[in-house]
């Protein structure tokens, strides 16, 4: 990947992240420090229990979550 194109997606993600409201980057750091001790299975599963209970919750609230491509990639990537 050219330096270009890893600032041109280091922009997007941030702007991604900037996006979203104060809770819910509160709630990722806070996911982010409890997983720091944990083992990488355990770290992913923890993860997506998060990402799975944000997306269901939204859902009830009557919105349409949406799980970014970089967690999905991540996600995967860890499963092969």
């Amino acid at each position: 990947m050219s330096p270009e194109a890893l600032d041109a997606e280091v922009e997007t993600l941030a702007r991604c992240i900037a996006s979203k409201s104060s809770a819910v980057i509160a709630s990722g750091k806070q996911l982010f420090y409890r997983q720091l001790e944990l083992s990488l299975g355990d770290a992913y599963g923890m993860a997506g229990h998060a990402i799975a209970c944000d997306f269901f919750a939204r859902r009830r609230q009557g919105r349409r979550g949406r799980v970014p491509r970089q967690a999905l990639a991540a996600m995967e990537e860890s499963m092969n």
